[in-house]
């Protein structure tokens, strides 16, 4: 299984090939950004938006006495969106402190792709 700073990594690569996710001008290729992000996404059809998203369910964490699931705010995503001849990305990550600097690497590696 991959690890979840490999699947970052995907995500911002996906982001950061935009045109290459392309089917047409005005559509996303979702199969494509599954298969380079490692997940399955869903589509919003109404808004145009495709989403993927990747819960940290290796996190074991207790905050105050309540175990934190995924769902508490646990879970990384990216949403992408086709906005005239560009594709905008936008998302969230849930990283640990050794985790940061790895994915800052990647994201500023991949700028101006």
């Amino acid at each position: 299984m991959k690890t979840f700073v490999q699947l970052v990594v995907r995500v911002i690569t996906v982001a950061s090939f935009g045109p290459a996710i392309l089917a047409a001008p005005a559509l996303l290729n979702t199969a494509r950004i599954e298969q380079l992000a490692g997940v399955k996404g869903t589509l919003d059809v109404k808004e145009g938006v495709f989403k993927v998203s990747m819960p940290r369910a290796d996190l074991q964490l207790i905050v105050e006495g309540v175990k934190m699931t995924p769902r508490m705010g646990l879970t990384c995503w990216a949403a992408f969106k086709r906005v005239g001849n560009h594709t905008m990305v936008m998302g969230d990550q849930v990283l640990l402190e050794d985790q940061v600097n790895a994915v800052m690497d990647v994201a500023l590696d991949t700028q101006g792709k």
